[in-house]
């Protein structure tokens, strides 16, 4: 989980330097800018993070009743 959250981290330090090219000013330009655009992009994937978790928790559930209500049909069938 942590090198997840570095990697976001890193992206919106990318994301920054990508943003001050484009508006051509100098990448030392406001540098608190930078740790900001991290400190959202890790929010982001923490949440992303916590998001697919949920979901694969939810989806092994609903394979689980699957598995059983086919177990049950087959056995009712014999």
């Amino acid at each position: 989980m942590i090198a997840s959250l570095a990697g976001w981290g890193l992206f919106g330090v990318t994301v920054r330097a990508y943003q001050q090219g484009i508006r051509k000013v100098p990448f030392s330009y406001y540098p608190l800018g930078y740790v900001y655009s991290a400190l959202g992009w890790v929010a982001f994937g923490y949440g992303f993070n916590l998001w697919t978790e949920r979901n694969d928790k939810l989806l092994e559930k609903r394979v689980e009743k699957l598995k059983e209500s086919r177990n049950l049909r087959l056995s009712k069938d014999d």
